[in-house]
């Protein structure tokens, strides 16, 4: 409730006698209900051990506040290979496909987004390079920004956000950021572990060591590398290695994002083992600053990679509108 108060403007009241409220319960397994119960009264979420985290946690209370599954959408077929005819009955509810009369999409289709679920038999994206991103718990910007848009948040005046951020309906002096950007206006570094390195036109190497070996916690720690280069340049990087990567659908325990594509607020694809697509490339990014993120929960890892600018000004790229706000980002 505290993750979502600090970025929407949705607050949270604890009231024992209000005839309509939502009642958090333990059992041994995680569900709620999406958006209010017909008829009122109360609406039950229930928590277990197996959503502990910050991101399955804010995954139920998305639904209670009206948040559907992405792989819900109607437009789900433009981006999952879904087979119905291996549903179980759990997958006819957690993969029943909404019409456009029934819900409104009012961001993205996202693979990286807290209300996903993974990839399995019954469905797979049809760009592979995001299978293990599919069920991540990670809450994205974009989970926050569907509330904004479905509570009409918003703010007096509206601060020049930098980098795809907006201001923050829970705070209207400052901005919300997309992962991997911070500071008022999200045209800095952010809060906790983070680190700036300056691109030059040479490859420089860097090498990390994050997490400890005996870390074992719900929560993710989250390393930003935050890479610039002059504004009339483009960041390449290359990740040159990974060790003590757990590998798991989702990538759940840990793993790393090269924030590269052109919309600064979508999550890109995670990476967590050697033998996923795109292994061993070369990132030209169409973003400047260009962050590159490490998160971590289990065990510890060591990661490097190489980075550097060429010439090309990402400001001169043809641009897009996302088609749900005014926000254009290149292509």
């Amino acid at each position: 409730m505290k993750y979502i108060s600090a970025r929407t403007c949705i607050k949270f009241k604890e009231d024992i006698t209000a005839t309509d409220r939502v009642l958090f319960i333990f059992r041994g397994y995680c569900s709620s209900t999406v958006g209010k119960s017909l008829g009122g009264g109360v609406q039950e979420v229930t928590m277990s051990n197996g959503c502990d985290s910050t991101g399955q946690a804010v995954h139920e209370q998305l639904h209670a506040l009206g948040i559907t599954h992405t792989q819900s959408r109607y437009d789900r077929d433009d981006y999952l290979i879904v087979k119905p005819e291996l549903f179980n009955s759990a997958d006819e509810v957690n993969f029943m496909k909404y019409t456009d009369t029934q819900t409104y999409n009012n961001i993205p289709y996202e693979y990286g987004s807290a209300m996903h679920y993974t990839a399995q038999t019954v469905s797979e994206p049809k760009q592979t390079i995001y299978r293990e991103t599919m069920g991540n718990r990670l809450v994205t910007f974009y989970d926050m920004r569907s509330l904004h848009e479905s509570y009409n948040c918003s703010c007096p005046v509206e601060l020049n956000c930098k980098n795809g951020g907006v201001t923050n309906p829970a705070n209207c002096s400052e901005c919300f950021c997309p992962a991997g950007f911070g500071g008022k206006l999200c045209d800095d570094v952010p809060r906790g572990f983070s680190k700036k390195l300056v691109a030059s036109s040479n490859w420089s190497d860097f090498e990390i060591t994050f997490g400890f070996p005996w870390l074992f916690e719900s929560e993710y720690k989250r390393l930003t590398l935050f890479i610039e280069a002059p504004k009339n340049k483009t960041i390449q990087v290359q990740v040159t290695n990974i060790e003590g990567y757990t590998f798991s659908s989702s990538c759940i325990w840990n793993g790393y994002e090269v924030k590269h594509m052109g919309d600064p607020r979508i999550m890109n694809p995670l990476y967590c083992c050697t033998t996923q697509p795109l292994w061993n490339t070369t990132y030209t990014s169409k973003i400047n600053p260009s962050p590159v993120i490490l998160y971590n929960r289990n065990g510890q890892q060591k990661f490097a990679m190489r980075y550097r600018y060429i010439d090309g000004n990402v400001a001169d790229l043809p641009k897009r509108n996302n088609t749900y706000d005014s926000f254009e980002y290149p292509i």
